[in-house]
């Protein structure tokens, strides 16, 4: 269609834009076009202007109201080329869009109407939250336009985001084609573009039921025969009568469409991909296999004749007949694929799974000790269902009312049940067995621990996931850490196999014998998108990464298992943050383990085709092979929320299989025997040698014997990239991230709680070198069950690269490695030259020349560094450039460590540089991990060798040679992601961040030296340049923390920049501000309240300053007592709620569990995340009941850091004829902490009574117990 234009051949054609803001430039023939952007009245005007011709276009900043939206799976919308679903940061007109990265990768869409517009993603790329990419701020590119195969016009796709494209035009049927030209009108842009759809409207047709006949005509379903004959009826619409006959045949379009749905879902075969072209070639399917496939492609054929017969399809109302014969084929061709499906379903062998509410949780890799019930709906059971008889009922196995099952695994005999459940609401998961008759129920694990994901080993154990390593907790979450284990089918003889700092989860075993399961881990990279697929012997040995690691979408690989007789996983794809639920995919890592989409791994289900961070919590989850290429799955869609049992193959052909009316359904599998796995022996040696680590408070507070094993690298250069020439690594650094010793408090800072660092969550430690020999072996000793990750270092001990995942040795294990970067699954290429390393005994561990027990405690093994070589200068009231490097101790840090981070903004540089967009480095790499990389670092790219610093260690600045032992300190401190607290314990209980030495040491509020004294002479005299010190934050800006010196207060900068030179200060000025001298009165004033504050801070020495007391040593995840229901007029009752945070429970405020204190972590009920409202909390009596009296013990983690505090007010209404009335003559209703607040109350007869609380303004609020007499 070539279309009618006027005047101009581009007349039609509109500018890019949106709000105003847009560009669009372009080429016909030998006119240029440009664009002039101007706003009047809301609306945005475009001037085109060509040689010797002008046209003025005018177009709202928004599609108009009539406007109708095609989306990327409308069926109009076709995409050809290389295109790619991914999560749209702007959610509005849906969640998804499609990006190309290919030149000549185009989309269209046939529409009716007079104007049509493009949804785009607008701006840069990186858009992607908790990320930094080298992509990231690379604006997005250009594409052509063509309407109807006319002229092209090129378009900026990086502004606006609504782009119009045509206005004007005639009314009718036309096509629009955007086409990516793989360029960028930015010199530093990408050849991106990323689509969400278009909109069609026909707001220039003036008369009312032409524009509306068009609009209709445009939302007519259907192919090419139904919109051909929508055009026809619309261009002659004159009459309503005339509209309502179009309008008809628009809803047959639907009716008819409605019918072809599940013959155009149908598929035969999946996406041509880099990892179906592979698996062809390698995967001979079996028999049943081949005949599935078979059945389908027929099928898939059965069904195109009458699609076809649809599309073509010319509606005529006047021939109802007609259509009814096409539909009746596409009912009858509808039938016989359910009947094909339904014949699969009732194939299967006999189903076990459980039922209970799903649960929830706020992340991935915390599910395990973070999920509760939804809705507090506690009741679950164990079934077996037989699909080849579908009338007979689900035989139960086990049934409890008040308990709740995470996962279960049968034995592979068949007889024996694993699960893990959390019975009479206990707050831990326990393992329990069961005979598949429901018979011998037995608990295997106890204690206060989490312990889920029961495996069965060859050898007759038990691998699982447990929270039991004591000291050790997720690092930006308040849990317990969690780690594979193995233990004797009794429980006994429990082994740890993993020394995650984070969480391992999801376990199962593979035909070979190893354990696979996600890990959650990174070193100095994003904390978000880490969730991958590690593989791990059944001893602990050969910890190996089998796919993800530096995949940013999906940021989880879940709940993996391995597919009998293919070289691939079937797992749940899903977000980091949220309920692990999201769509089903394969992972294979036969093209490498870490091979993009399309390459390593794709989806299967279509209906999530991205996941990025979302929450899709009625979604897949459970995927268990029941052959080749199908799978049991639990689905939370297709009906009233609540999870079903569904088929589904490798295409996304689903069928139903089984759901139950009032509850959810999960982890379906085969009840039949499957093969055992390979037994794997213990591979490591007996009573393996070990490092006697000395102390070192407060990093390393008591003396250890340390297991080792040894690592064996055969060639560092093989995958360290062309930059590195042989020779010039001449050592590895053996670098431990320590775990976290202490559960995390919530009022953060940097969101670490406690902090650690401006950069890195972690304390490091340096566990030695080893050398490297000419040929770039290496063979070396290395601590056991320790997280490590090596750098390798040139001569000067600089970093040329680090790893960015871990490894992982276990007592007298031997691992070799091919090469740095390599996979860890390489084999050497053959070589009759045997590695130089191993022609001796190995490197022996041996710690720093500096001691410390390796750790990297800034004060201790950089500040003297600093002390011997830079204080001379940098110090005083007026340092050259105001740079201070003394260790006086600030807000958070030190006077050194905030003028080199904080003061400097070494991560925003950091990132500019990373990117591209600066090309000064910064002081000292600073990449904090809430937004880190998810790529390695390439060579000479991370730590020192892109910090200024290193240049001023330098004579040429010193004036003198620094030892190069000292310049190696620097050195290890920045490859280390520069940290400070050489520990996780603390001393400051409840101030930010635990470490806030202006802060009460037991509160967080800031004390009365700065709030009082300080911050109002701040205020009249700095706030105007310099913003406003505020009583609950002081100096928010991390670069005011070194204001103020806690050491010297004399050398405070916040006294010293303006003070004038002749005083000794640095005399900047200011407008209408100059200290002239120190005896001003202000001066004199904040000098004082610093002196004070210093001396405050010294009081309660935090872990960087001498006389450090650990007073955290109880901050341990506190695993809470069971909670019971109890036999009393309030424990009886109903309990509901206007709401009721997911963690905690209605049921906790009656079962006798009564705090100490109003923060104990007890289970307990509040309304978080709701503040300032009125909220209430209700319970229904079983029977009529006198009561005069309520008793409520407040829920307040105020003090501990959190969100919930009393309420500021409450009153109690009990119900009368079906309403709510206060109590008569109500006494006390007080709102004390750490105590019950009694409330009398005339005696009332009633069903029900309920509390009404005004919550305080930024808090929410709970209750830890309530009585009623």
């Amino acid at each position: 269609m070539n279309g009618v234009r006027s005047g101009c051949p581009e007349a039609g054609l509109c500018c890019g834009w949106s709000s105003g803001c847009a560009e669009m430039i372009g080429m016909s023939g030998k006119r240029r076009w440009f664009v002039r952007i101007g706003r009047a009245g809301g609306m945005a005007f475009a001037v085109l202007a060509a040689v010797g011709m002008v046209a003025v276009q005018t177009a709202r900043a928004e599609p108009g109201p009539s406007a109708v939206f095609h989306g990327r799976t409308d069926a109009r919308v076709r995409f050809t080329g290389d295109w790619m679903p991914v999560v749209a940061p702007d959610k509005t007109l849906g969640r998804y869009a499609e990006r190309s990265d290919a030149k000549g990768a185009s989309v269209e869409l046939d529409f009716c109407g007079t104007t049509v517009g493009l949804v785009h993603q607008a701006g840069g790329l990186g858009w992607e939250w908790g990320v930094i990419l080298p992509e990231t701020g690379c604006a997005l590119g250009l594409a052509e336009v063509r309407i109807d195969g006319g002229a092209p016009v090129v378009i900026d796709t990086s502004r606006g985001g609504r782009t119009l494209l045509a206005k004007g035009l005639p009314a009718g049927r036309h096509r629009v084609t955007v086409t990516n030209l793989g360029a960028s009108r930015d010199p530093g842009g990408s050849g991106t573009i990323v689509v969400k759809g278009f909109w069609a409207d026909a707001e220039e047709i003036p008369d009312d039921t032409a524009r509306r006949a068009w609009l209709v005509a445009d939302a007519v379903r259907g192919g090419e025969g139904w919109r051909a004959r929508a055009a026809e009826l619309a261009a002659a619409v004159k009459t309503a009568d005339d509209l309502k006959r179009l309008e008809g045949l628009a809803a047959a379009s639907r009716e008819m469409e409605a019918a072809a749905e599940k013959l155009r879902r149908l598929t035969a075969e999946p996406p041509m991909s880099p990892m179906v072209e592979r698996e062809r070639r390698y995967w001979t399917p079996n028999r049943d296999t081949q005949a599935y496939l078979a059945r389908l492609a027929a099928l898939r054929k059965e069904a195109d004749a009458p699609l076809a017969k649809a599309d073509a399809f010319r509606y005529d109302e006047a021939n109802r007949a007609a259509f009814t014969d096409v539909m009746t084929e596409l009912q009858r061709c509808a039938e016989r694929i359910d009947a094909f499906f339904q014949k699969e379903v009732r194939q299967l062998p006999p189903i076990l799974f459980f039922t209970g509410a799903p649960l929830k949780s706020g992340a991935a890799p915390n599910h395990i000790w973070q999920s509760q019930p939804l809705n507090n709906a506690w009741g679950c059971s164990i079934r077996t269902w037989e699909p080849a008889h579908p009338d007979r009922p689900a035989k139960v196995l086990f049934e409890e009312a008040n308990s709740a099952i995470f996962d279960l695994n049968l034995s592979y005999d068949a007889r024996t049940v694993f699960f893990s459940m959390r019975r009479d609401r206990a707050q831990c998961w326990q393992i329990y067995e069961m005979n598949v008759d429901g018979t011998g129920l037995r608990q295997i694990t106890s204690g206060p621990h989490y312990n889920v994901s029961p495996v069965p080993l060859p050898d007759g154990r038990l691998a699982f996931i447990s929270s039991r390593t004591p000291g050790t907790h997720t690092v930006c979450q308040s849990g317990p850490s969690t780690h594979v284990y193995v233990m004797n089918r009794d429980g006994s003889d429990v082994r740890r196999l993993s020394a995650n700092t984070l969480s391992d989860f999801g376990l199962d075993i593979m035909a070979d014998g190893r354990l696979l399961f996600t890990r959650w881990e990174y070193v100095d990279v994003t904390l978000t998108y880490r969730q991958s697929l590690w593989t791990q012997r059944p001893d602990g040995c050969q910890l190996l990464l089998w796919f993800g690691n530096t995949i940013l979408d999906p940021a989880t690989f879940w709940q993996a298992r391995e597919i009998p007789g293919r070289y691939a996983a079937v797992c749940t794809f899903t977000s980091h943050h949220h309920t692990p639920h999201g769509a089903i995919g394969l992972v294979s890592n036969r093209n490498g383990p870490e091979a993009p989409r399309g390459t390593g791994f794709r989806w299967i289900t279509r209906e999530f085709p991205a996941n990025l961070d979302l929450d899709t919590f009625w979604a897949y989850r459970d995927p268990y092979p029941v052959c080749e290429n199908r799978y049991l799955v639990s689905y939370g869609g297709g009906g009233p929320q609540r999870f079903r049992i569904y088929l589904l193959d490798d295409m996304d052909n689903q069928a139903p299989v089984y759901e139950d009316p009032a509850t959810s359904c999960f982890a379906p599998q085969p009840l039949r025997p499957r093969p055992v796995p390979t037994r794997l022996e213990t591979t490591y040696a007996a009573n393996p040698a070990v490092f006697p680590l000395p102390a070192a408070p407060p990093g390393q507070p008591t003396a250890t014997n340390v297991p080792l094993g040894r690592l064996m690298l055969t060639d560092v250069y093989q995958g360290m990239g062309p930059e590195v020439a042989r020779g010039q690594v001449t050592s590895i650094r053996i670098m431990e991230q320590m775990p976290k010793t202490v559960d995390r408090t919530w009022n953060f800072v940097m969101d670490q709680g406690p902090l650690m660092s401006a950069s890195t969550y972690y304390a490091k430690r340096v566990w030695g070198y080893a050398p490297v020999e000419a040929d770039g072996s290496a063979y070396f000793e290395a601590p056991a069950l320790k997280e490590l990750y090596l750098q390798a270092c040139d001569a000067e001990g600089r970093e040329v690269r680090r790893m960015t995942s871990v490894l992982q040795l276990m007592p007298g294990e031997t691992l070799s490695c091919v090469g740095c970067h390599e996979s860890r699954q390489s084999v050497a290429a053959a070589s009759n030259t045997v590695p130089l390393a191993t022609q001796r005994a190995p490197t022996p561990l041996t710690l720093p020349e500096w001691g410390n027990a390796g750790v990297l405690d800034y004060n201790r093994v950089v500040q003297p560094v600093l002390d011997r070589h830079c204080v001379k200068c940098h110090q005083g009231t007026d340092p050259p450039k105001g740079v201070l490097l003394t260790g006086d101790f600030t807000r958070f840090f030190n006077m050194s460590y905030d003028h080199l981070v904080t003061r400097t903004r070494s991560e925003e540089a950091s990132r500019a540089h990373y990117t591209g967009r600066a090309a000064e480095k910064p002081m000292v790499q600073s990449l904090h991990l809430l937004y880190g990389t998810i790529k390695p670092f390439a060579p000479f790219v991370s730590g020192s060798f892109v910090s200024r610093l290193p240049e001023f260690l330098q004579k040429a600045h010193c004036q003198t040679n620094i030892p190069a032992a000292d310049r190696r300190r620097i050195y290890e401190w920045i490859d280390a992601m520069i940290p400070y607290y050489p520990t996780s314990d603390y001393a400051r209980m409840e101030a930010k961040s635990n470490r806030d030495k202006w802060a009460h040491p037991d509160r967080k509020e800031l004390l009365p030296w700065f709030t009082e004294r300080f911050a109002p002479v701040y205020n009249r005299r700095c706030a105007a340049c310099h913003g406003e010190a505020k009583g609950d934050l002081g100096l928010a800006n991390p670069q005011q923390w070194s204001w103020l010196n806690l050491t010297r207060p004399a050398w405070s900068p916040a006294l010293n920049a303006h003070l004038a030179k002749s005083a000794g200060g640095r005399g900047i000025s200011a407008k209408d501000f100059m200290f002239r001298d120190t005896n001003d009165p202000d001066y004199q004033a904040m000098l004082a309240a610093i002196t004070e504050g210093g001396k405050k801070a010294y009081e309660v020495p935090e872990a960087d300053m001498p006389g450090f007391i650990n007073r955290s040593q109880h901050r341990a995840f506190v695993y809470r007592p069971v909670a019971v229901k109890l036999d009393t007029l309030a424990g009886r009752g109903r309990k509901t709620a206007s709401h009721c945070c997911g963690s905690d429970s209605v049921e906790a405020m009656t079962d006798g569990i009564v705090p100490a204190k109003s923060c104990d972590n007890l289970p307990r009920f509040s309304w978080y995340p709701r503040k300032g409202s009125v909220e209430w909390v209700q319970i229904d009596f079983p029977a009529p009941a006198p009561v005069s009296k309520v008793s409520v013990f407040w829920f307040s983690d105020r003090p501990t850091g959190g969100g919930c505090d009393t309420p500021q007010s409450w009153r109690l209404l009990y119900r009368h004829d079906n309403e709510w009335r206060p109590v008569e003559q109500p006494s006390g209703f007080d709102v004390a902490s750490d105590r019950f607040n009694d409330g009398i109350f005339t005696r009332v007869t009633t069903t029900a009574l309920r509390i009404e609380a005004q919550l305080k303004k930024d808090w929410s609020g709970g209750i830890s117990e309530w009585r009623v007499e």
